[in-house]
């Protein structure tokens, strides 16, 4: 396993890119991995910070180049190989993370496995109201298949694809996350002996 490289995976609302700003924000020695998307920038985005906005003919010109790339709701997404350096932590789909794998970085891959209500109450409570049920329901739905077996599947003869699995829930009762983000930092923290 390679510590100096660490891709999380989760499902939307799994609370993966908080979990990722919170480990860079203890270590940090470690920079966020940043990634190419053809959309706009969300109000607060900083181009080269937390995305390289480009345009669509951008993707076109240097498909080539892309370690793993895909299209979310037209928008094109996708990171080059020198996004991987040391020190660096990603946040990928499975499908990214098959990329990456299949192209030989060698990597520490985090999986963070939350139930599927959890995630749906999470999001509920982050999102403006009046967008919040169609878009916790377009993004659970969009997630339904996409991390079946993630967390035991293979790739080549005898490797796991994901290391280290991480399993948070929920407190139903007060609608907030049993493990805190430090809890699990501390957990990647002992894994990988940090």
């Amino acid at each position: 396993m390679n510590k100096k490289i660490i891709i999380i995976a989760g499902a939307s609302a799994s609370g993966k890119d908080s979990l990722a700003k919170r480990f860079i924000e203890r270590f940090p020695e470690y920079k966020k991995s940043v990634s190419f998307t053809s959309r706009d920038p969300r109000e607060g985005e900083i181009d080269g910070k937390d995305y390289h906005f480009v345009d669509d003919k951008f993707f076109i010109d240097h498909k080539n180049e892309f370690v793993e790339s895909a299209v979310y709701r037209g928008w094109h997404y996708g990171s080059m190989a020198q996004s991987f350096e040391n020190y660096t932590v990603s946040v990928l789909t499975p499908s990214g993370v098959r990329a990456i794998r299949a192209a030989g970085i060698d990597c520490t891959v985090i999986y963070l496995s939350v139930p599927r209500p959890a995630r749906i109450i999470a999001y509920l409570k982050r999102q403006p109201k009046d967008e919040a049920v169609d878009e916790g329901y377009r993004r659970s739905v969009s997630d339904v298949g996409a991390f079946d077996g993630f967390e035991t599947e293979k790739f080549g003869i005898n490797d796991n694809m994901v290391d280290i699995v991480l399993h948070n829930n929920m407190n139903y009762e007060t609608c907030q996350y049993i493990k805190t983000l430090d809890d699990l930092v501390d957990e990647i923290k002992t894994k990988l002996d940090l």
